[in-house]
């Protein structure tokens, strides 16, 4: 385990009240007669308007209250919500957001195949912080061997450690099409700072660097690119050493 995590070092990637608006309804009557009966019936007729008005007053309040209470509840569910706590030497990202799959994606053009490599990296950042997989695997063909063997060390990382990594980006692509569903993709990446451990404990750690030259080939299914295969070209001497 200690053997396979520190060599991983050497070949990987540099990887945001409620306001109730009432309205109280107020009636009011009004009515005008003469003569005893008219007055008589203009009275009767008043007080049954003002009871209604009293009545419909009285059923202010209780909205009031029941709106009240449904913002109550919504500040609380908000507030209940657990805080986002990154990846550190204290432990690996909890309640961490999953990557989205960027909408560029699913188009079979050369800003879309960048767009689902970079994703790639995100979601590996992703696994590796936080030890979930799910994204990573969405994100690679079922027979992509290197993808396949990054989700296979992340888990075995996770029994005992965890990583803790930056942002892997994709610069310099040179994209060529193998029909409509394929794609072949030269690039090199910015390599993001990378630390491992195991049992609480620091296992080794690698420096940001640029420019590290890797192969991809990817394909177009269910809606989207995902990464078919992934080869270290190369960089320095250190990582050449290493990724044999």
């Amino acid at each position: 385990m200690s053997e396979r995590m520190t060599t991983q070092m050497g070949m990987d990637l540099r990887l945001r009240g409620v306001v109730g608006a009432m309205a109280a309804g107020v009636l009011i009557g009004g009515l005008a007669g003469c003569g005893d009966d008219t007055e008589a019936d203009a009275a009767e007729q008043t007080g049954a308007a003002e009871g209604a008005g009293t009545a419909e007053g009285a059923e202010a309040p209780s909205g009031e209250n029941s709106d009240g209470a449904d913002g109550g509840a919504g500040q609380a569910e908000e507030a209940d919500e657990p805080e986002p706590v990154p990846a550190s030497s204290d432990g690996p990202a909890e309640n961490w957001p999953e990557p989205e799959v960027p909408e560029e994606a699913s188009e079979r053009t050369e800003e879309g195949v960048e767009a689902a490599l970079q994703h790639w990296f995100e979601t590996r950042q992703y696994a590796r912080n936080t030890g979930d997989t799910a994204p990573l695997e969405a994100a690679s063909t079922e027979n992509c061997a290197f993808c396949l063997d990054q989700v296979e060390q992340v888990e075995s990382a996770f029994e005992q450690g965890w990583y803790v990594q930056d942002l892997d980006e994709v610069t310099q692509t040179t994209i060529s099409f193998d029909g409509e569903y394929g794609a072949q993709v030269a690039f090199l990446i910015t390599q993001a700072s990378y630390e491992a451990y195991m049992d609480g404990e620091l296992l080794g750690e690698s420096e940001a660097q640029e420019e590290m030259g890797w192969s991809a080939a990817l394909t177009h299914t269910d809606n989207r690119w995902v990464v078919a295969d992934l080869v270290f070209v190369g960089g320095n001497t250190e990582n050449e050493e290493a990724d044999g």
